[in-house]
């Protein structure tokens, strides 16, 4: 249960990223208290830089898992531009060495993403905003046997900037 925890976690569930209109998992952690994210991927939890002291190429001191798997720094940027098909983030704030390595002394972004479930199942989002700025995203889920079931997730983001090169 997460009231019996004592570490300083938030924790989103993916039908509150949706209603709460969050285009990526930044979206989110900008919401979480103590967490800061900028545009181009970086981001700080308690203050500290999650790329470490220094700049960008310093060794990381926050981890970012997607499902169960730590992201190096591609898929730092990357990996948390879309949040259509995610089940749950949580952010966890302060030293989380312990139990998710020496990457992790400023805090982790742990995102699960929906599993593939029995049944068919299929969604379509299409996002269009100032600054020619369009997303679209597809999901299709698929059994394939009464064991085995795929899913498979589409997501395209474009926007053409504040800046007009001529």
């Amino acid at each position: 249960q997460l009231k019996d925890t004592t570490a300083s976690v938030a924790v989103r569930s993916g039908q509150s990223l949706q209603d709460m209109n969050d285009s990526n998992a930044y979206d989110t952690l900008r919401r979480a208290g103590n967490a800061v994210a900028t545009e181009n991927g970086l981001f700080s939890l308690l203050g500290i830089g999650s790329t470490g002291q220094g700049n960008e190429f310093a060794a990381p001191l926050a981890s970012v898992l997607i499902d169960g798997v730590a992201q190096d720094r591609i898929g730092l940027t990357a990996g948390l531009a879309g949040n259509f098909d995610i089940e749950q983030v949580e952010v966890l704030r302060g030293p989380q060495s312990t139990n998710l390595g020496r990457n992790a002394l400023a805090g982790a972004i742990i995102v699960n993403n929906r599993n593939p479930v029995n049944y068919w199942e299929s969604a379509l989002r299409a996002t269009l905003a100032g600054q020619s700025s369009a997303q679209f995203s597809a999901m299709m889920n698929a059994p394939l046997t009464s064991e085995l079931a795929m899913r498979f997730v589409v997501e395209d983001a474009r926007q053409d900037g504040f800046v007009r090169n001529t």
